[in-house]
């Protein structure tokens, strides 16, 4: 069992044993629509992926990375 929060400018992963502690957790690179934006979680056997599907505040801007402090990317 998983807690997740899905913000305009922020996301939190946790369990829901333990929710004190995130398993991962940061701000959004730029702001999204949380009320258009969706996770769930697909397995596939023994393991299981959390899906993502985010949708964006301003539209079709670029991110050069997913949430603040991570590597970002130059293309």
């Amino acid at each position: 069992m998983i807690d997740v929060k899905l913000g305009v400018n922020d996301f939190r992963l946790a369990l829901k044993s333990n929710p004190k502690e995130a398993l991962l957790e940061g701000k959004w690179a730029k702001k999204i629509n949380a009320g258009e934006s969706i996770w769930n979680l697909e397995r596939d056997g023994q393991k299981s992926t959390l899906a993502l599907t985010l949708e964006k505040y301003d539209g079709k801007n670029w991110w050069n990375c997913l949430l603040q402090g991570d590597i970002e990317i130059d293309t």
